[in-house]
């Protein structure tokens, strides 16, 4: 275990798997119910990372009751087919198990709905690799990274100093660092070096492989 660090907090989306088939499927299905004009794809890719009522505002223009009828369709589907359209990253199994073997406490900070995200690493059966997993709710409340970060260190009594966040956007980095934290940004997921870098990452990983080796190697 690398000195001083005890605990990993990481991002699930784009940092352990890539989520992109499910989400556009289940934001498509939202389109369609709701009778809204369709982005072009690059731009639905941007529902990966902040708290989905928020891109329902800024990507369709959607206010109140327009925003909680939309997220219900989009949670319909992705809570029936969505969560199983997704994949881990190669690698991914094989560094949590050996992090989790060199004694690192792992938690699962995702602004995806807590519910989705407990059903998507169990379905890979990752689950008990996680001490601790915060996301979202259904209220949308704690949809802020931050807020998300915060919930896993009270709720387990974590040291900041003592913690790492691993993600790959702005948010994870911005999230941490509001809570007294270093975050090492992931550039093989939907953030780029330069918006991870901007953010303050205090490291960056362009593989699963350096992302082991950078934690193992923190402090050092």
């Amino acid at each position: 275990m690398t000195k001083g660090i005890r605990n990993l907090l990481f991002d699930l989306d784009g940092t352990l798997s890539d989520p992109v088939e499910g989400i556009l499927n289940a934001t498509r299905h939202a389109v369609s119910e709701l009778g809204l004009e369709e982005k072009q794809e690059i731009e639905l890719k941007y529902f990966i990372g902040p708290p989905l009522h928020e891109i329902f505002a800024r990507q369709f223009g959607l206010e109140g009751k327009e925003i909680t009828r939309a997220t219900s369709v989009f949670r319909e589907y992705y809570g029936a087919r969505g969560y199983l359209q997704n994949r881990i990253y190669e690698g991914i199994p094989t560094m949590l198990k050996r992090l989790n073997g060199a004694g690192y406490k792992l938690f699962l900070a995702t602004s995806k709905m807590e519910y989705f995200a407990r059903r998507v690493v169990d379905h890979f059966a990752l689950g008990s690799l996680f001490t601790g997993i915060a996301g979202s709710l259904p209220d949308n409340s704690r949809g802020h990274k931050d807020e998300i970060i915060a919930c896993l260190l009270k709720e387990y009594n974590l040291d900041p100093r003592e913690s790492l966040m691993v993600g790959d956007r702005y948010l994870d980095v911005e999230g941490a660092r509001k809570q007294n934290m270093e975050c090492i940004g992931v550039s093989y997921g939907f953030g780029s070096r330069e918006e991870l870098e901007k953010a303050g990452a205090a490291a960056l990983a362009d593989s699963v492989s350096e992302l082991e080796e950078v934690i193992l190697s923190w402090g050092k």
